[in-house]
């Protein structure tokens, strides 16, 4: 036991040796330079017109296909009508 605590101490203790690390200062100032010059890209007004009206006529699109789909079911359920007469097909 007293070997194992010996170990652990061992190693806490060079882990005060570690030094940090500092980059090249032309290092830095690449990464600063190159995020001051990054720019906003925006998204053009015609392309933010046409996605406005794509999204404007799948919506109408969908309203329209449920009210029809719906205004379809009434319309069945008011006529039933009766296919099969005779249930007795083989006679």
């Amino acid at each position: 036991m007293i070997e194992k605590e010996k170990w652990i101490d061992d190693i806490i203790d060079s882990a005060g040796s570690i030094k940090r690390e500092v980059p090249r200062s032309v290092v830095f100032d690449n990464i600063l330079s190159e995020l001051e010059s990054e720019k906003i890209q925006k998204l053009p007004i015609s392309k933010l017109a046409y996605s406005i009206v794509a999204t404007l006529v799948i919506i109408s699109l969908n309203v329209y296909s449920v009210l029809n789909y719906s205004r379809d079911l009434s319309n069945e359920s008011n006529s039933e009508v009766e296919l099969i007469s005779n249930y007795n097909i083989y006679e």
